[in-house]
């Protein structure tokens, strides 16, 4: 025999409550004054031994009682039927829904309500039902006896766009099984298992007690989709600098799920425009890339949309992405005159009505607090600057501007050395070189945001499409140099206070190389500007669900708003460290582009949520892989079963039920220890007034 309520047992202590009365009473010691003793012996010795019998009687019926009515809310359960007696004990029915984003592939979520419902309508009204989504915001579930509050309930979930661990949820639900009150206990998990959701495999620790069964439910189907389902698995920008006016590249990755081959339209959208589009033929089971450009209308914070149109369904047909474009950006020039209209060429080859760049060119030799006020960037390749107008230069970079300094003749080739190595660039050394002994473009780091998505593949190895010959060169040493001749590092990066700075180890002048006259040097230059002028701002993609804390550099006051997808906008706080303002998001649910907005409206950071990846690569797993994940929960091979007939489901509730619960029968054995009670109680009390 067990109990439901053990802790209950502790009240049969009070059975010994009529046994101590009884003692008490026994010690009592009562005087009676007689006139005379001869009405003694009138006494019969039977009638004295009729009460004490009676007195022990009645003390048994109580200690009685008492037993019964601790043991009825004890709860006793018996694990076999009783003839006379209930045969069907209730069952504490836990029922684990998957509600994540893969079930709303071919109708999988509906197929799933479908057999849940079911489960409900075959139970019982004294069983009792849990439902668990296995993406859910409810704190603490609850038992409910009330199964058409549960069926409401059912019949309002919907697939969300987030992902649960299946080992972390089934871990959550043998923790609710002890809330539960019957003797029985089923456990029923409907998902599509797919093998990404499986989770770690289940610990022994979670290992299941001898009442409780665990069922699995797969829906949908182990094959895949008979029609062709195209999903987005990815969506990543080519390039991390943006300006207005200027294309962006994007790279979507397409998967077809499907057996057949499908015909689709990928399209791009900025903001709710469709700006670009591109149809494609994609074989079944088959991956391809395709590559979206359009340009940026204009500044400020821009959602990115990529869809898929013309398969059989929608699910995984939206990915997101953002781009903050910054404000035009105000940039010096201060060069030679041979050097002035390089730099200008290549600056301004931008359409002028919209181009992200504002040119302002100072004299040669013309350095000062004044004259730098207001520009973001310095772009300087000037023969005439002095060392105090290179300190000049570092003054501004120290108070965080950004400077863009090429190698020069003159005064400048003398006092940069110096001057470089004053700032922490030490032992730059110029070399020269003749004709047939040029150097040339050896490495450039393609992964640094000047280059990256320019040059075709993403290694170091891979060949320049243009390789410059170089006569002279600064060679400045850098343990990481941007890009790299065969003489040494050519380019380099460097912070200074709370500005950087660029370093160039050649003039953009025909003395110098080939450089001002490669496609290499427009690129490199309008790239670096941008590189220099953007302000880093966080652009970061996450998955649905995933808990986020944002960290930005600087101090944006006690409040940032946080704008939604659908357009609505909420307060957050703020909490400001050394490291920056640090913003709590949480977990955001819904895919899309959320905005972090300063209180002037201005953008200070962008998060693109979508659909977690795992869960675009649902592909069930087999029977026999669930049994392996479960086995070392089970201790039984009749506690768990795979159930793929969902039909079955509405008779396991009847079949399993074999305890008889044992309350009923002690509360009738209180019920009529209470009706003998009553009556030895007359009995006793009449016997003692005729005496």
């Amino acid at each position: 025999m067990n109990f439901l309520n053990p802790v209950v047992l502790l009240g049969l202590v009070a059975a010994l409550i009529p046994l101590l009365l009884h003692l008490l009473n026994l010690r009592r010691l009562r005087q009676q004054e007689f006139s005379t003793l001869r009405f003694l012996k009138q006494l019969e010795r039977s009638t004295i031994r009729r009460f004490r019998l009676q007195q022990l009687l009645l003390l048994a019926v109580r200690m009685l009682l008492i037993a019964a009515v601790v043991l009825a809310f004890a709860r006793p359960v018996l694990p076999a039927k009783l003839p006379g007696l209930q045969q069907r004990a209730p069952v504490s029915v836990l029922l684990v829904l998957d509600n994540s984003a893969s079930m709303a592939l071919e109708e999988r979520f509906a197929a799933a309500r479908r057999a849940a419902v079911e489960l409900l309508r075959s139970l019982y009204a004294d069983d009792e039902v849990l439902l668990l989504p296995v993406v859910s915001d409810t704190v603490l579930p609850e038992w409910a006896a009330n199964h058409g509050a549960v069926l409401e309930q059912l019949q309002r979930m919907q697939p969300t766009a987030t992902t649960a661990p299946l080992s972390v949820v089934l871990r959550r639900a043998i923790g609710l099984l002890g809330q539960a009150r019957h003797w029985h206990r089923q456990v029923y998990v409907v998902s599509d298992f797919h093998r990404t959701q499986l989770g770690a495999q289940l610990p022994a620790e979670l290992r299941l007690d001898a009442r409780t069964q665990l069922f699995f439910v797969p829906v949908g189907s182990a094959q895949q989709p008979a029609a062709g389902e195209v999903v987005l698995d990815s969506v990543a920008l080519v390039s991390q600098l943006h300006a207005a006016g200027q294309p962006v590249v994007v790279y979507a990755r397409l998967r077809n799920l499907g057996e057949r081959d499908a015909a689709v339209v990928v399209s791009l959208f900025l903001g709710q425009e469709r700006v670009a589009q591109q149809s494609l033929l994609l074989g079944a089971g088959k991956v391809q890339t395709v590559l979206l450009s359009a340009p940026l209308p204009q500044s400020g914070l821009l959602p990115i949309r990529v869809t898929v149109e013309g398969d059989a369904t929608e699910f995984g047909n939206e990915r997101y992405s953002a781009v903050i474009v910054p404000q035009p950006i105000e940039v010096a020039l201060i060069a030679d005159a041979e050097a002035l209209p390089f730099l200008q060429t290549a600056l301004q080859a931008l359409p002028v009505q919209s181009s992200p760049l504002r040119l302002r060119v100072l004299p040669a030799g013309g350095v000062s607090a004044g004259s730098l006020a207001g520009a973001a960037v310095v772009v300087a390749a000037s023969s005439a600057l002095t060392a105090q107008q290179l300190e000049q230069l570092a003054a501004y970079v120290r108070a965080g501007g950004r400077l863009l300094l090429f190698a020069a003749d003159g005064a400048t080739l003398q006092a940069l050395p110096q001057w470089l190595a004053s700032v922490g660039i030490a032992g730059a050394a110029l070399r020269q070189f003749t004709a047939p002994q040029a150097v040339t473009l050896a490495r450039v780091d393609k992964q640094h945001p000047i280059f990256r998505g320019v040059f075709r593949g993403e290694t170091e190895a891979a060949a320049l499409p243009e390789t410059p010959a170089l006569v002279r060169q600064l060679v400045i040493p850098a343990s990481a140099p941007i890009v790299e001749s065969n003489a040494g590092p050519l380019v380099v990066e460097h912070a200074l206070g709370k500005g950087r700075m660029l370093v160039c180890g050649v003039a953009p002048l025909p003395q110098w190389g080939e450089l001002p006259y490669s496609g290499f040097f427009p690129t490199f230059l309008v790239r670096a500007v941008l590189y220099l002028g953007t302000r880093a701002l966080p652009t970061l993609s996450a998955e649905a669900g995933q808990e986020l804390e944002l960290t930005l550099p600087g101090y944006f006051g006690p409040e940032l708003r946080l704008r939604e997808p659908a357009g609505g906008e909420v307060p957050r706080q703020t909490r400001t460290t050394a490291t920056g303002t640090h913003l709590w998001l949480g977990r955001l649910q819904e895919p899309g582009v959320y905005g972090v907005f300063a209180p002037d409206g201005t953008p200070v950071a962008a998060v693109a949520v979508n659909v977690p990846q795992s869960e675009l690569e649902a592909v069930p797993a087999a029977p026999s892989e669930l049994r392996r994940w479960a086995a070392p929960i089970v201790s039984a091979s009749e506690q768990f079963a795979v159930i793929e007939d969902a039909g079955e489901l509405v008779r396991l509730p009847q079949q399993v039920s074999s305890a008889t619960e044992l309350w009923q029968l002690f509360l009738v054995i209180a019920l009529l220890c209470a009706a003998v009670e009553i009556g030895l109680s007359k009995a006793i009390a009449r016997h003692a007034t005729d005496a």
